[in-house]
């Protein structure tokens, strides 16, 4: 959400980070392999001298390398440090700044000091071609699309970034509707829906109801479906589609150097089966102009089990 707040935008990528961080040798003790080349070798004992991927203290150990880079270097590279701080997430950067100048000061600022620490800044993307000139050919990322998987799934569920209109765009891809329809392959599909802040809320929800319908008729997981259920996970299928022509723009309007007045709207409805929220970000400009865009929603099915509240006379 923060990552809409400012015109310019870019996107970057620490280039082996694990591999870029030393533990110390006592650690390093813990973090050994046995290996040999072939049966007729002798094993061979290696210790492993960098943070190691898959261990359950590697993410912590990057991430706290990188802050106390940041406050290391803070006091000569405050842009750089906040950036740090702030707009990492693991190994990617997602920042943004007013204006071209201010954002082509902030990647000078952020690849030295990650030099500082033995770090590599690659994959360099932004919505600014004037920016991307600024970079090395090499350092700059070759893709048109960025998939932002935050949560680590793969890159057919994730929310794409196009970089050419600085919006957000949907990526489902749905397999072929199959005979035998059941509650095991509607989840599936369902699971698909990559939605972390609430764009496509509408869609989700329905979703959403119908698998409360599923778990309601009690039907096993590869058990064919009653027709009205068919019939109404085959209509979902179809709006489903409409998903990928949804676009919806990355940058909210706002200027911290610009007098807009910027207000918050929040609205919320329930009924019988479901409830939601969203949130929605109004600004008025100095000239007039209004615009509105959408933050983030979220929604809920109602409990199976209505839940009356005492009402007071």
């Amino acid at each position: 959400m923060r990552w809409r707040v400012h015109a310019v935008c870019f996107v970057s990528d620490i280039h082996k980070m694990y591999r870029m961080i030393l533990t110390t040798k006592e650690d390093s003790d813990y973090q050994r392999i046995l290996w040999r080349s072939g049966s007729d070798k002798e094993i061979e004992d290696y210790r492993l001298l960098t943070v190691t991927f898959g261990t359950a203290s590697a993410p912590y150990l990057a991430v706290k390398t990188l802050k106390q880079l940041a406050i290391d270097e803070g006091d000569e590279f405050p842009v750089a440090a906040k950036m740090i701080t702030e707009d990492f997430y693991v190994d990617d950067l997602m920042s943004e700044c007013d204006t071209i100048e201010q954002a082509i000061e902030a990647s000078k600022q952020l690849q030295e000091v990650m030099q500082k620490g033995g770090f590599q800044l690659k994959k360099w993307s932004s919505n600014s071609v004037e920016f991307m000139r600024s970079l090395k050919p090499e350092d700059r990322s070759v893709n048109a699309h960025i998939d932002l998987n935050m949560d680590g799934t793969i890159k057919a569920l994730g929310v794409q970034w196009n970089m050419g209109t600085d919006q957000f765009e949907y990526n489902l891809n749905l397999p072929e509707v199959t005979n035998h329809i059941s509650k095991r392959t509607i989840l599936s599909d369902i699971q698909k829906l990559f939605d972390p802040l609430g764009w496509i809320s509408p869609c989700v929800l329905m979703a959403k109801i119908l698998i409360q319908k599923l778990w309601l008729a009690k039907v096993n997981w590869d058990e064919e479906l009653s027709q009205p259920l068919k019939d109404e996970w085959l209509r979902l299928r179809v709006d489903l589609r409409q998903v990928n022509e949804v676009r919806i723009d990355r940058w909210l309007d706002t200027l911290s150097t610009e007098g807009a007045n910027i207000q918050i709207h929040g609205f919320s409805d329930a009924s019988i089966s479901a409830y939601g929220a969203a949130v929605y970000i109004r600004v008025e400009k100095a000239d007039g102009t209004v615009k509105t865009r959408l933050i983030a929603s979220r929604t809920r099915v109602s409990p199976v089990k209505p839940v009356s509240l005492p009402k007071y006379c």
